[in-house]
């Protein structure tokens, strides 16, 4: 019988050491479970890091872009601005230049036609000197 009871003692003492042996590498397969998980929520981190990073370096690469085409755009109008200001004034430098010449030439009318209104006054007061002395 004290064999019996030593054997079921030792039995019941095994069965404690396995059932702990059986706690330890539960806790540990969940130990390994967590860090792998904390593993895999790291790797995940640090990929939408990156995928974040390179959307932004794209975003900002867009924008820079977005602003050369917009200043080059600009450039373009202000050169168009002053392409077309300075053939207004070219047009306007023609009228003023026409107008000028046209004013020339009416006065040089009028001093001619002044000229042949005085010669023919003048004939014309000949003329009548001359009747003045026949008569």
């Amino acid at each position: 019988q004290e064999a019996q009871e030593r054997l079921q003692e030792e039995i019941k003492a095994k069965e404690q050491a396995m059932q702990e042996v059986e706690k330890r590498a539960e806790e540990r397969e969940r130990e390994a479970r967590a860090e792998a998980e904390r593993r895999v929520e790291e790797a995940k981190k640090e990929a939408e890091e990156a995928v974040q990073s390179v959307l932004q370096e794209a975003q900002e690469r867009l924008q820079e872009e977005i602003k050369a085409k917009e200043q080059a755009m600009q450039e373009k109008e202000e050169q168009h601005a002053k392409e077309v200001e300075a053939k207004e004034e070219q047009q306007r430098s023609l009228v003023t230049k026409g107008e000028e010449e046209a004013q020339m030439k009416r006065e040089e009318l009028e001093a001619s036609h002044k000229k042949e209104v005085a010669e023919l006054k003048a004939q014309m007061g000949a003329a009548r000197a001359a009747l003045k002395q026949e008569v």
